[in-house]
């Protein structure tokens, strides 16, 4: 039975999702801090300071070799969800949405996302199982707040700028 060919740009959930899994393995996962964040404010200060004692422990007893392989690693991992986090804002500016805009801002805005998709690449929860879902939500937000900041820019200089020609117009006589 033939299998179907992948379209160019084609992002798999499932191995996005273990690509995922482990880079937050590789980085201890983080994403526990979080859920304690939003379930108990008062013992995330205690729990974020034991998990970075933990991890500097396990860094000095790391040999030179052992650091080599993670780093190595950890390198691979994060260039291929660099990629992924390229293709969804590049997938996502080409919604009939954003075609209007001209391709400096259309670069702005792919960078902006995959600036917010790399913040919070931590804290994604790993027990949901459509990472593809929550990235090209956070790409989206960031199109939008992309947008309104750019048009608040706009329209404090187009009110600036009328302004400035209501002072210049003189005034005739209306006799």
């Amino acid at each position: 039975m033939a299998t179907k060919s992948k379209k160019k740009g084609y992002i798999d959930n499932e191995y996005f999702l273990e690509l995922l899994i482990e880079f937050q393995e590789i980085n201890d996962d983080t994403t526990e801090w979080y859920k304690r964040l939003r379930n108990d404010r008062a013992d995330f200060k205690k729990l974020k300071k034991k998990k970075r004692n933990e991890r500097i422990k396990m860094l000095k007893a790391e040999t030179e070799e052992q650091r080599r392989v993670r780093v190595q690693r950890l390198n691979v991992v994060k260039n291929k969800l660099g990629n992924h986090f390229m293709l969804i804002a590049q997938g996502l500016i080409k919604n009939p949405k954003f075609i209007n805009y001209d391709y400096f801002r259309k670069e702005e805005m792919v960078s902006d996302a995959t600036y917010f998709m790399v913040n919070y690449v931590d804290r994604y929860d790993t027990e949901r199982t459509n990472p593809f879902a929550y990235f090209t939500q956070i790409a989206f937000n960031a199109f939008l707040q992309h947008i309104n900041k750019c048009n608040k820019i706009s329209d404090t200089f187009t009110n600036i700028t009328y302004i400035e020609n209501m002072d210049n117009t003189e005034v005739g006589d209306w006799d």
